[in-house]
């Protein structure tokens, strides 16, 4: 049986996103127009959503290392995998109508919407939707 080879990360998830997006989005500056330079822009926009995500569960973390909020109960609830995985397909999915993916306050402000409705027990694809789409809405209507 092959030894599973194992290694402390030295710099922290934030700082190893962050630099692939700066040198994605470098890289991404110096192509043409076109599928391959829309690809490098999504995956950068990805990496910096990762990135605030993380660190709002980090703001929230326990001495335990779990993300957890108080609920109205005074228990803690918090965001598993699935939840996160599906705050960021929502955003991507309602920024994806929006010229080149909407700009960083757009996104924050629906991002943000977001986590405040998963944190409230909302955690399905269809109700996130409907939150960001909401979002999205209010947004548009108080710039416009």
């Amino acid at each position: 049986m092959q030894k599973r080879r194992r290694f402390k990360q030295t710099i922290s998830l934030a700082e190893r996103l962050a630099r692939f997006a700066k040198e994605a989005g470098e890289k991404a500056s110096g192509l043409p127009p076109g599928p391959a330079r829309d690809e490098l822009l999504k995956k950068v926009r990805q990496a910096e959503t990762a990135i605030r995500l993380e660190g709002w569960t980090a703001q929230e973390q326990r001495p335990s290392g779990v993300a957890a909020t108080p609920t109205n109960e005074g228990s803690m609830t918090q965001l598993d995998d699935r939840t996160m995985a599906n705050l960021d397909v929502v955003l991507e999915d309602v920024c994806r109508s929006l010229p080149r993916g909407g700009d960083h306050e757009l996104r924050k402000q629906i991002a943000e919407s977001l986590l405040d409705s998963a944190m409230k027990g909302n955690r399905t694809l269809a109700g996130l939707t409907e939150v960001a789409k909401a979002a999205l809405a209010e947004a548009t209507q108080r710039s416009a």
